[in-house]
Order: structure tokens, then sequence, then C-alpha cells
């Protein structure tokens, strides 16, 4: 008798588990819109998050074009794709607004590299040019 009712509770949660992940599996599967969704980033906390990634990437842009920048392209941008990443579900009416600042991202990328390629370059000649001149002119000075 007891093993009956084992065999009957192992087929009713094997139903049963199979049951629940078909709910959601096959929804997704042939029904995207109507599969759930993952709940949805609090909008205030969606909006500080665009805010201070949008002011990091103009940050970080500015200190390269100056000179200043303390991590190279790559690693800055890596760690601002991770905090990117944690909005990646639904930003609701600011959902626009996320998917342009990663189109920001990408031509600020671009900007950068291109930057680095050519004007970048030269700006650092010209500084290296006025560096030596005043290292030059100091030392003339001071022996005449």
């Amino acid at each position: 008798m007891g093993r009956r009712v084992g065999i009957a509770l192992f087929w009713m949660m094997l139903c049963y588990v199979i049951g629940m992940s078909s709910f959601s599996i096959l929804p997704a599967l042939f029904w995207p819109d109507h599969a759930p969704r993952p709940p949805a980033v609090a909008t205030d906390r969606c909006a500080e998050e665009i805010a201070a990634l949008d002011r990091e990437l103009l940050n970080n842009t500015e200190a390269t074009l100056r000179g200043e920048r303390l991590l190279p392209l790559q690693a800055w941008l890596r760690d601002w794709d991770g905090r990117y990443a944690a909005l990646s579900t639904d930003c609701g009416a600011l959902e626009p607004a996320r998917k342009d600042l990663f189109k920001l991202r990408t031509g600020i990328e671009s900007l950068i590299q291109s930057y680095e390629r050519g004007p970048g370059k030269a700006r650092q000649r010209i500084r290296h040019a006025l560096e030596a001149l005043s290292d030059g002119t100091g030392a003339a000075r001071s022996n005449g």
C-alpha cells in the first residue's frame, strides 16, 4: 500500500513540475507577447541610473580629451557596460532613453578611438613640444 502511494505521489509531483515549467516555457516559445515578463525596474531607480551613466560617460569623455583619463578606455567602458546591463529590464516610459544611452555610449567609444588615432597624437606632440620649449627656456634664463 505504501509503495503505491509513493509511486502516485512521485507521478503527481512529476506532472506538477512539467506542467509549471511548460506554463512559462511554451508561451515564451510560441507566443512571446503573452509570456510572463520579468518585474520592471522602478522608474525612479531607472531614471537615477540613466542620469548617472550619462554623467559618467560624458565626464570620462571630457577627461579623455583633456588627457586626464585614469583607466584605459576598455576598462571603464567594461565597468559602464556592467551597470548598463543591470538596466536591461523594462524601464517603462524611459525605455527609449535607455536605448539612446547605449547609442550615445557606442558613438562616444568610436569618437574616442578616432581621437586617439589622429588628433590625440597630434595634441600629445604639441604638449611635448611646448614642455620641451619651456624646459629649454627655463634653463636658458637661469644661465643668463
